[in-house]
C-alpha cells in the first residue's frame, strides 16, 4: 500500500490505500501471485514473513502487523527463466516454502476442444488445420541449432495465435469464416516474421496443415465507404477528424508498405495493441501517422528513452507556478 492522495479532500491531504496483497490478507481472500520470477528482491524479502511460520506482515508506514487469517490463501505461476525478459532464478530456500506444481503445455486436443467452443463458426475442418500449422510452426521455431525463424528469436506460437486467427476469421464483414481463415493468414503469421526465406517456409507450414498453399492476395484496395476505412479486408470506422486531401498530405502510402499497414489496421478494428518492428527509417512511425490521418483520429506520439519515466507517461504532482497560468490565458 501507498499514501495516496484523499479522494474529495483537501489540497496536500493523503490517506492510506491498501494495496492488493494486503487488503487480500485482511479480507481473508485467496491472492494470485502471477510472473513470481520478474518481482525485484526487496519485494519477495517483503513476503517472507507472511510464506513462513509467522503468517503475517507488519508495514511500518502504519506501525502494525496484519496476522494472515485462516482462510487467506497464496499461489504463484511463473514462466521459465530461459525466456528471458529479466525473469531470474529464485532462491531455494525461497521456493521450497511452495509445494511445486509442474503444468504440461497444451496439447493439440486441448487447443482444438478450446477453439472450437469459443468460436463455433469456424468450420471443424478448419480449426484442426489451424492447431496444426500452429504446431508445426512452434516445433520448428524452437529446434536448436535450426535456421527457421532465427531472425527476431525467441517466438512463442500457441494458444493465443490460434484464439486470434479464429477471432479475425469468425469477426470477418467481408469474407466468410471459411475463406477469411486463409486470407488473414498473412496477417497473423507472415507479417510477424522478419525474412522473405522465413515467410516462404512458413507458406509451406501452411501446405501441410491445410493441404494446399495460402491463397495470394493479387489486388489490395483502399478507399473510404461512408464512415468505414477500407484497407484491404479491414474496416476501421472513422474518427471525428476531417481527413486531409491526398495532394496536401504529408504522407505517401508505399506498395511495399499495404500488407503491414492493412495488418495494422485489423488490431486496431479489433482493439488489439500492435508493434511495429523494422530497421531505422523504414516506415513504421510513418505507417502509424498515415492510418491515424486516414481514419480520422487524433495521434499523440511520446519518445521514449532509457532516461524515461513513468511520471512522463502517466503525470505526477508538480509544484503551481502562476507564470504558466498567465501564458495559457495569454495564447487563448
Amino acid at each position: 500500500g501507498a499514501d495516496l492522495p484523499a479522494a474529495g479532500g483537501a489540497a496536500g491531504e493523503f490517506v492510506w490505500s491498501d494495496g492488493a496483497f494486503l487488503a487480500a490478507l485482511k479480507a481473508g481472500d485467496w491472492v494470485l501471485l502471477d510472473e513470481l520470477n520478474l518481482a525485484p528482491q526487496p519485494v519477495l524479502e517483503g513476503l517472507n514473513a507472511v510464506l513462513d511460520h509467522r503468517a503475517e506482515v507488519f508495514v511500518p508506514e502504519l506501525g502494525q502487523t496484519f496476522r494472515c487469517p485462516p482462510t487467506f490463501r497464496v499461489f504463484a505461476a511463473q514462466n521459465p527463466v530461459q525466456e528471458g525478459g529479466g525473469r531470474k532464478g529464485l532462491p531455494k530456500s525461497f521456493l521450497n516454502r511452495f509445494t511445486r506444481v509442474h503444468v504440461e503445455p497444451m496439447s493439440a486436443d486441448d487447443l482444438n476442444h478450446i477453439a472450437k467452443a469459443l468460436h463455433p463458426e469456424i468450420p471443424v475442418e478448419s480449426v484442426s488445420a489451424m492447431v496444426r500449422f500452429n504446431d508445426l510452426l512452434a516445433m520448428a521455431s524452437n529446434v536448436a541449432g535450426g535456421s527457421f525463424a532465427r531472425a527476431g528469436a525467441p517466438w512463442e506460437f500457441n494458444l493465443r495465435d490460434i484464439l486470434r486467427w479464429c477471432d479475425l476469421a469468425e469477426r470477418s464483414t467481408t469474407l466468410s469464416p471459411e475463406v477469411a481463415v486463409e486470407r488473414l493468414f498473412g496477417t497473423l503469421f507472415l507479417q510477424r516474421l522478419r525474412t522473405y526465406a522465413d515467410r516462404e517456409q512458413c507458406a509451406e507450414f501452411f501446405k501441410d496443415a491445410f493441404g494446399y498453399l495460402p491463397p495470394s492476395v493479387v489486388e489490395r484496395q483502399l478507399f473510404v465507404h461512408g464512415d468505414t476505412l477500407c484497407i484491404g479486408d479491414a474496416r476501421i470506422t472513422r474518427g471525428e477528424s476531417k481527413m486531409c486531401d491526398a495532394d496536401d498530405s504529408k504522407f505517401n502510402l508505399i506498395p511495399g508498405q499495404f500488407e503491414a499497414l492493412e495488418a495494422v489496421a485489423h488490431c486496431v478494428q479489433r482493439g488489439w495493441m500492435s508493434i511495429l518492428v523494422g530497421a531505422a527509417a523504414s516506415g513504421k512511425t510513418t505507417i502509424v501517422q498515415l492510418l491515424a490521418t486516414l481514419s480520422g483520429n487524433k495521434l499523440r506520439q511520446a519518445a521514449l528513452t532509457a532516461a524515461t519515466d513513468t511520471s512522463e507517461l502517466l503525470g505526477s504532482f508538480e509544484q503551481r507556478d502562476p507564470s504558466r497560468d498567465r501564458a495559457a490565458i495569454e495564447e487563448d
